[in-house]
């Protein structure tokens, strides 16, 4: 491969002066031809990186991620989400397919560690002739999404505590908390310690006070 990106580089750097060419390995895919142990064979698009260490495993051999990593030269944080997709069957995929085409040998409940050892699946089977594996997630994409989604909950969580405490002026902790959870029940379960850092962060703001003689009971102020 590096040999062919050189050639196709100083091509480029012909035709392109002033311009640099540079490979983004995670955007690329290939298709391997792979013959699993129950005797089917499967065509399987996947990433660069995905195809390349299905390859180092091929040949029955087994090979902890750590190691991968050194042989592929690549971060073992890279290699852990290249690999996750192909060991565990992920929520999302299409009916009838599957991607657990990897079988890992270590400790990690759900999770990959780079002391897992991987081989080839023996036991895989899929009606399916092609398959598409999946993408490993974009941790930088999917955190600002959880982000984003906290961020709307506390606006909802605070919200819901407002309006109670506006209609009904006092309220003890426990009832407030049952009324807040009511409120928003359709759109998430909340977590009460969030609610509970809320009110407080209501009270600094002078939205609630605490009852003078109950601790557990706020008062809204108008």
């Amino acid at each position: 491969l590096s040999t062919a990106y050189e050639r196709f580089r100083q091509f480029y750097s012909r035709k392109n002066s002033g311009r640099v060419l540079k490979l983004v390995h995670s955007l690329g895919t290939l298709t391997l031809i792979v013959g699993f142990a129950s005797g089917q064979e499967k065509e399987l698009v996947m990433t660069t990186l995905q195809g390349l260490v299905v390859e180092q495993l091929s040949h029955g051999t087994s090979i902890s991620v750590a190691d991968l990593a050194v042989a592929l030269d690549v971060p073992t944080e890279l290699v852990l989400r290249s690999v996750t997709p192909l060991v565990f069957n992920l929520p999302g995929q299409r009916a009838g397919t599957r991607s657990d085409i990897l079988r890992r040998e270590g400790e990690g409940k759900g999770k990959l560690t780079p002391a897992n050892v991987l081989s080839m699946n023996p036991s895989f089977s899929c009606p399916a002739r092609k398959l598409k594996m999946p993408r490993p997630a974009d941790e930088g994409a999917m955190q600002a999404a959880q982000e984003t989604a906290g961020e709307q909950k506390k606006f909802l969580l605070e919200a819901a505590i407002v309006r109670v405490m506006k209609a009904r002026k006092t309220l003890e902790l426990n009832l407030l908390q049952a009324e807040v959870a009511r409120q928003v029940s359709s759109r998430f379960s909340p977590d009460f310690k969030m609610v509970k850092k809320l009110i407080e962060g209501l009270i600094q703001r002078e939205y609630l006070a605490r009852d003078e003689d109950k601790a557990n009971v706020f008062n809204y102020l108008a």
